[in-house]
C-alpha cells in the first residue's frame, strides 16, 4: 500500500500544480495580456506532454520506474521556480513545457508501476489514483486563488514547494525497482515496444475510445460555460461551482468505477461510458436551470471517469496478454491519444461555435460517440495483433 500512497500523492501533486496556476495566469510577472497568450501557454503544456511522453515511456520500460518519477518531480520543481521568478513570456512558455514533461513522467511511470504491482483489483487501484489527481485539480485553483488574495503572488508557489517535499519523500522512500536480474528477465522482446503495441488492434481500438472521450469533454469545457452564462444567466462563480462539483463527484466515484471495470471487464464498461455520454450530451441544452445542467454534467463526468478507468485497464491488460513489462509504453499511448482528443475537442469547439447551434454541436458529437459504441460492440478481450 505504500506504493499506492506514493503514486496517489504523485498524481495529486500533478493535478494540484496544474490547477494552482489557473487563477494566477493574469498575475504572472511575464506579460499575459490577451486570450491568445493564455491559449499559447496551454499549447506549450500540451507540447511538453506530447514530446516527453514517448521518451519517458521508453526509458521507464527499459531502465525502471523510479528514476523517471524522480525526474518528473525535478521538472515540477523547475516549472514552479520559473512560474514564481520568470519575467518574460518565453520563460513562461518554458515553464509550461517543463510542467507538461513532469506530467508525462508521472502518468507513464506512475501508472506503469501501479499496473505491474497490482494484477488483482487493478481497476480499483487505478481509480484511487485518478481520485487523487482529480482532487488535486479541484483543490489547486482554490488554494492558488486564496493564497494569492491573502499573501501575494509568491505564496501559492511556496505552498507548492512544501507539497513537493512531501511528495518527493514518498517517491524516494516508497518506490523501488526490481533487482537488475529480475528486470532483465521481464524486459520486452521488442526493440521498440511503443511501436509494437500500436500493431495490436485492441490497443488501437482503445486509443480510439480515449480520443472520443477526451474530445467530448474538451468540447463541453469549451462551449458549455458560454451557454450557462448567456442562456441560464449564470455567474462565473456558478459556472465554476458546477464544474467543480462535477469533478468532485467523478473523483469520489473513481474507485467504485474501477471496481465495476474489474467485475464486468473493460469493453462492456467502455461501451456503457460512450452510450451514457451520448445520451446525456444533447440534454445539456434542454434546460436553462443551472441545477439541471449541473446534474446532467455530473452524470457525464461519471461517464467520463468510466471511460478513463476502462481504457487504462484495457491498455494494462493488453500488456499482460503480450508478455513483458512495457506498461509505461502502453500508458504513453494513453497520454498521446488523450492529448489528441483534447486538442481535437478544442478545435471542434471553435468551429462549432461559429457554424452551428450548441445543441446541434452536442447532437453531432453524441452521434460520433454512438457510432464508436457500435464499432467496438462485441470487440473481444483476446489480443488481435496484425
Amino acid at each position: 500500500m505504500s506504493i499506492l500512497s506514493a503514486i496517489t500523492m504523485a498524481f495529486f501533486t500533478d493535478g494540484f500544480l496544474f490547477g494552482l496556476v489557473i487563477p494566477l495566469a493574469r498575475h504572472f510577472a511575464a506579460p499575459i495580456t490577451d486570450d491568445w497568450s493564455l491559449s499559447m501557454s496551454y499549447v506549450a503544456y500540451a507540447m511538453g506532454v506530447i514530446l516527453a511522453t514517448p521518451l519517458f515511456g521508453t526509458l521507464s520500460d527499459r531502465f525502471g520506474r523510479r528514476k523517471p518519477l524522480l525526474w518528473g518531480l525535478c521538472f515540477q520543481v523547475l516549472s514552479t521556480a520559473i512560474f514564481a521568478l520568470g519575467t518574460t513570456f518565453p520563460q513562461l512558455l518554458f515553464a509550461r513545457v517543463a510542467q507538461g514533461a513532469a506530467a508525462a513522467a508521472t502518468w507513464t511511470s506512475g501508472l506503469a508501476l501501479l499496473a505491474e504491482r497490482f494484477n488483482v483489483n487493478r481497476g480499483q487501484m487505478l481509480g484511487i489514483v485518478m481520485m487523487g489527481n482529480t482532487c488535486g485539480l479541484v483543490i489547486g485553483p482554490i488554494v492558488g486563488g486564496v493564497l494569492l488574495d491573502w499573501w501575494g503572488y509568491q505564496a501559492p508557489f511556496i505552498a507548492a514547494t512544501m507539497l513537493f517535499c512531501v511528495d518527493g519523500l514518498l517517491r524516494f522512500i516508497c518506490i523501488r525497482d526490481p533487482a537488475p536480474a529480475e528486470r532483465l528477465h521481464r524486459m520486452p522482446p521488442e526493440k521498440s515496444p511503443l511501436r509494437s503495441l500500436l500493431t495490436d488492434r485492441s490497443v488501437l481500438m482503445t486509443s480510439f475510445v480515449i480520443v472520443l472521450g477526451a474530445a467530448s469533454w474538451a468540447l463541453i469545457e469549451a462551449l458549455l460555460p458560454g451557454h450557462m452564462e448567456e442562456g441560464a444567466s449564470a455567474s462565473a462563480s456558478a459556472v465554476g461551482t458546477v464544474f467543480t462539483l462535477s469533478n468532485l463527484l467523478f473523483a469520489f466515484c473513481c474507485p467504485m468505477l474501477g471496481a465495476v471495470v474489474d467485475r464486468y471487464g473493460p469493453w462492456p464498461a467502455m461501451r456503457a461510458s460512450l452510450i451514457l455520454t451520448a445520451l446525456m450530451l444533447p440534454t445539456l441544452t434542454l434546460s436553462d436551470n443551472v441545477m439541471v445542467i449541473g446534474a446532467v454534467l455530473a452524470l457525464i463526468g461519471v461517464a467520463n471517469g468510466l471511460t478513463i478507468n476502462t481504457t487504462l485497464s484495457e491498455l494494462a491488460d493488453a500488456v499482460d496478454r503480450r508478455g513483458g513489462d512495457i506498461y509505461a509504453s502502453a500508458f504513453a499511448i494513453y497520454n498521446l491519444a488523450h492529448s489528441i482528443g483534447m486538442a481535437g475537442g478544442d478545435i471542434a469547439g471553435g468551429a462549432f461555435a461559429a457554424a452551428v447551434s450548441l445543441n446541434s454541436a452536442f447532437c453531432l458529437v453524441a452521434a460520433w460517440l454512438l457510432a464508436g459504441a457500435i464499432l467496438i460492440r462485441g470487440f473481444p478481450r483476446v489480443p488481435l495483433s496484425t
